[in-house]
């Protein structure tokens, strides 16, 4: 489903959010799957160079670690997900009521946006 959203001409970034990475505490057979699952987003993100951002109540598994080496942000907070969408080059300028992008030393900026930040 990721690659289809990735692969529309409408989307221009996506938002997951969920329970992922959670799932690989039920069983070693799901967290290898989530894991596995995980090595695919990546790839999906990476080829499609379209932004992605992960929420999840999960931000310290081994899924969400599979994700962020692969360049995928993962959030612990919806919000910081959310905002980290706008921050992204070629995002509309951000308005009065939107809190402003991250920066090099915010403390919840993730790699994946440090790298694409001027």
């Amino acid at each position: 489903m990721l690659g289809d959203l990735l692969d529309a001409p409408d989307t221009d970034s996506v938002l997951i959010t969920g329970y992922f990475g959670g799932y690989g505490e039920y069983s070693a057979a799901l967290a290898a799957a989530e894991i596995e699952t995980a090595a695919e987003m990546g790839e999906l993100v990476r080829d499609r160079c379209k932004p992605v951002a992960i929420h999840t109540m999960y931000p310290y598994s081994d899924a969400a670690e599979e994700l962020q080496r692969r360049g995928v942000p993962v959030f612990r907070a919806i919000e910081e997900a959310a905002r980290s969408l706008g921050c992204w080059p070629g995002a509309p300028p951000p308005t009065p009521r939107c809190a402003p992008c991250p920066t090099r030393h915010s403390p919840w900026r993730m790699t994946a946006i440090g790298a694409h930040a001027s």
